[in-house]
C-alpha cells in the first residue's frame, strides 16, 4: 500500500514539473527584434547624398 502512495506522489511531482516547466513554451507573445534606423544612419545618408549631388 505504501508503494502505491509513493508511486502516486512521484507521478504527481513529475506531472507538476512538466506542467510548470512547459508553460513558457506556449506563450504567444510576438517578440520585436526590429530596431529602426538610428540617427547616425540618417546623418551619414544625408552626407552621402550631399557629396554625390551633381
Amino acid at each position: 500500500m505504501k508503494k502505491n502512495y509513493l508511486l502516486y506522489i512521484l507521478l504527481l511531482l513529475f506531472a507538476a514539473t512538466i506542467w510548470i516547466g512547459c508553460s513558457e513554451w506556449t506563450d504567444a507573445k510576438a517578440k520585436d527584434y526590429f530596431q529602426g534606423p538610428s540617427d547616425e544612419y540618417y546623418e551619414s545618408l544625408r552626407a552621402y547624398k550631399k557629396a554625390n549631388i551633381k
